[in-house]
């Protein structure tokens, strides 16, 4: 009995194993590798990416599609053919060092992608525009102003600000490269402003320039004379122009012999002039002339012989000719009025006397003195 009890269990357990065997469920996957098939980057990169220097990190790990979904290793390993235009970590992030090409490879279980990327130097910003404070600019003859300050170059983020000055006539106003406009002579001229990075970027300031009127500045002039000066009392080149009622200008008339100085006779080619160098060519149609006191007219200018002008300081072109002083023979006018001359511009004045014309009395006093001398200029009525 017991023997037939063994062997009905046997049975029994041999046939539950074959029915559980024979009832597997078809939904349980078995447990094997799903290879990837194809590793495919989105059209937009295929087609190659362009960016700049300097462009914010660039992610792709969004733009791989792996196939099949279910693969088992979808791992993917990112590189870069030449790290020193650009280099991608392991999450897809491109970040961009220099201009030049790089292929970035994607890898996911040896299927790979890949694409071109192109990283060029960054466009610089450029200018677009400049603006003027001020379109018109009114000067007097002789005057400078710097317009630099009155000029912006748009955007203000642009990379080359930097901009040129040229005058369209630069008889009437001179300007630098610093932007510092000259008055020269009355007109109106155009000063144009051009970026040097875009040429045709241009703003324009219309100058007009008037006449200067009256006495010169006398500041920074010189003076030179026909013979070395004799010492004491103040005697000076530049005492003729420094305002000083201490000094004067006093040359030895020819014919005379004054302390050291001696000059020949007129018959004898004596002569004397001063030469005022006003530093620049300025529009002269008048002098005026301070005698030294009231008291000794026997040392004034009675006349001026010849006035000259020159560019140069050696080639000289007569302005005017026996031009009287006026008043100078009148002892309590201590200075003369305005006298005219034909209007001029020129650098260099000179005047010069050798007739006796030219003084009192020939035998009277041994210099020919003033104190100042003026040049200016006036409209003509």
């Amino acid at each position: 009995m017991k023997k037939n009890q063994v062997i009905a269990f046997f049975v029994i357990f041999a046939f539950i194993g074959i029915s559980l065997t024979n009832c597997k469920d078809d939904n349980v996957p078995d447990d094997v590798d799903v290879r990837v098939e194809s590793v495919k980057l989105d059209e937009d990169l295929k087609k190659g990416l362009t960016v700049e220097v300097g462009s914010e990190t660039i992610n792709i790990a969004g733009k791989v599609t792996i196939l099949p979904e279910n693969a088992t290793n979808k791992k993917a390993i990112y590189a870069s053919s030449n790290s020193d235009v650009a280099t991608v970590d392991e999450q897809g992030k491109i970040t961009i060092f220099a201009a030049g090409t790089t292929t970035i490879t994607v890898t996911v279980d040896e299927k790979s992608d890949s694409f071109t990327l192109t990283v060029t130097e960054k466009e610089p910003i450029r200018a677009a525009e400049i603006q003027v404070e001020n379109a018109e600019l009114e000067l007097t003859v002789g005057e400078s102003v710097n317009i630099a300050e009155w000029v912006t170059v748009l955007p203000e983020d642009a990379e080359n600000k930097n901009v040129t000055y040229a005058s369209e006539d630069e008889t009437i106003a001179e300007v630098d490269a610093e932007g510092n406009v000259t008055a020269i002579d009355a007109g109106t001229v155009t000063i144009t402003i051009t970026s040097e990075d875009v040429p045709t970027v241009k703003a324009e300031i219309e100058v007009t320039v008037e006449d200067f009127i009256g006495d010169y500045p006398r500041a920074g002039w010189s003076v030179t004379a026909s013979q070395e000066l004799f010492t004491g009392e103040g005697n000076s080149l530049t005492g003729a122009i420094d305002g000083d009622e201490n000094t004067m200008l006093a040359l030895v008339r020819p014919s005379k012999t004054f302390r050291e100085i001696s000059v020949p006779s007129a018959a004898n080619g004596g002569y004397i002039h001063f030469v005022i160098d006003m530093q620049k060519p300025q529009k002269v149609n008048y002098f005026r002339i301070r005698h030294r006191n009231t008291t000794q007219v026997f040392l004034r200018y009675l006349m001026i012989e010849e006035i000259s002008g020159s560019n140069d300081g050696v080639n000289f072109t007569t302005i005017a000719t026996d031009v009287e002083v006026t008043n100078a023979r009148t002892a309590e006018e201590i200075e003369s009025p305005n006298i005219p001359i034909q209007v001029s511009k020129y650098r260099y004045l000179k005047f010069y006397c050798q007739k006796n014309e030219c003084f009192l009395s020939m035998s009277s006093g041994a210099s020919a003195q003033l104190r100042e001398i003026y040049l200016g200029y006036e409209p003509e009525e």
